[in-house]
């Protein structure tokens, strides 16, 4: 419903990017596009969302397990 509500305001998102998304934190990006935080992924604590954006701050992950790990 929220996410409705903001595209009928006019807002716009951009895809979650691994690299530059934070754990609990919307930011405009791009061309005034809101990219979410991880902690909006379905199942994702806090904990994990905070894991997640500091570990890629530390090196790329090169492969889905090594994320999910």
């Amino acid at each position: 419903m929220l996410v409705r509500e903001m595209y009928c305001r006019g807002f716009e998102f951009e895809p979650i990017d691994i690299y530059k998304a934070k754990a609990n934190r919307f930011q405009i990006v791009g061309d005034n596009k809101l990219m979410p935080s991880f902690s909006t992924i379905n199942g994702m604590g806090g904990k994990a969302a905070d894991m997640v954006e500091q570990e890629a701050k530390r090196a790329p992950f090169v492969s889905r397990n090594e994320f999910k790990n």
